[in-house]
């Protein structure tokens, strides 16, 4: 009798145990699929509101010249830059692997970008290192670290999206 008592009990712990372990795990991503959806949403804001900033055109020049100035800014970048030139994502396996040399930037989830640990980026800044399209799929990317290759600047970019904030990160190393 006092055996079957032990067994029961060893059962009914077992099960639980994996009952939990499996609900457990569904909660856990469910939650984190929640996180990344509203990062990749923060993301896309910020770069949609930085975008509409950009391509807003002034009130003072009429819409036809507003072209004409974009149509002359793009054919001088033309000049100015090939493609080849263009920054465009690599393999991890690629990173530090040639001629290049190689750097760190991270994006907090507050929308604040940094060069290494601690020199801030403009939105515009990013663009210029990372490139614009680029830039897009880093938002968007599942990865929380991609690679970036940047001919112009001859470096390459470890990109690393980071689950906190900057200035809360800032405020744990002071504690």
């Amino acid at each position: 009798m006092n055996k079957d008592i032990v067994i029961g009990a060893a059962i009914g712990a077992v099960v639980s145990g994996v009952v939990t372990f499996f609900v457990t795990r569904h909660v856990m991503k469910k939650q984190f699929n929640a996180y990344m959806d509203e990062q990749e949403a923060f993301f896309v804001r910020k770069i949609a509101d930085v975008e509409s900033k950009v391509n807003t055109p002034s009130n003072d020049v009429p819409v036809a010249k507003q072209e004409d100035t974009n149509n002359m800014t793009e054919k001088q970048a033309n000049v100015n830059t090939t493609e080849s030139d263009a920054p465009y994502e690599i393999e991890s396996d690629e990173y530090g692997n040639s001629d290049y040399g190689t750097k760190q930037i991270y994006m907090y989830t507050d929308g604040v970008i940094t060069l290494g640990d601690d020199q801030k980026l403009t939105i515009d800044e990013a663009y210029d290192i990372l490139g614009k399209s680029n830039f897009r799929n880093i938002a968007l990317a599942e990865d929380a670290t991609i690679y970036i290759r940047n001919p112009q600047e001859g470096l390459d970019f470890r990109v690393e999206s980071l689950s906190y904030d900057y200035y809360d990160s800032d405020m744990d190393e002071t504690d």
